[in-house]
């Protein structure tokens, strides 16, 4: 496993256990799981088809349906191509039918800095940089459009992505 792919499992591993946490102290609101991806059907059988997987968590909180993908850079920019067609056809598919369809982002680099951008939000960075002919999105601009979210001992405070109401 490459360090890149390691840097993404250790976002995602930390997502998870927020999950967790969050959900210990909103039993009756919330209700969530991870999305089985790509290694954990290899580990089966390194034979089968590669399934896509539409994002890396599902997440229903106060009778809202959120869908999240998580990404994480250690550069200066976000590759556009790392979100790939599938996951934003599925996460505006999500805002189209009413649910919140997230990005979750993390700079790794010191200071580790994250948030959550909506699907909605991203598309509108990705089309004015894509039309001043650029590939990539400067990490600053994701952090300053999205929600901020506070990392604590390897935690993410994700109770702002859930109250958030939009529309």
């Amino acid at each position: 496993m490459s360090r890149k792919s390691r840097q993404g499992k250790l976002f995602e591993s930390e997502i998870s256990r927020s999950l967790k946490a969050l959900e210990a102290r909103y039993p009756d609101l919330m209700w969530w799981r991870r999305i089985p991806d790509y290694r954990d059907w290899v580990q089966i059988n390194p034979r089968l088809h590669k399934p896509k997987a539409p994002a890396d968590f599902e997440v229903l909180f106060s009778g809202v349906y959120h869908l999240i993908e998580c990404k994480s850079c250690r550069g200066k920019r976000f590759d556009m191509h790392w979100l790939r067609p599938h996951q934003r056809q599925a996460l505006l598919k999500v805002e189209k039918c009413g649910g919140h369809g997230w990005i979750l982002f993390s700079k790794r680099l010191r200071p580790v800095r994250g948030c959550a951008l909506n699907i909605l939000d991203y598309v509108a960075l990705e089309v004015a940089f894509r039309n001043q002919g650029r590939k990539s999105i400067p990490v600053e601009e994701m952090l300053k459009h999205g929600i901020f979210l506070e990392r604590h001992r390897g935690l993410w405070n994700l109770e702002p992505v859930f109250m958030t109401q939009r529309r």
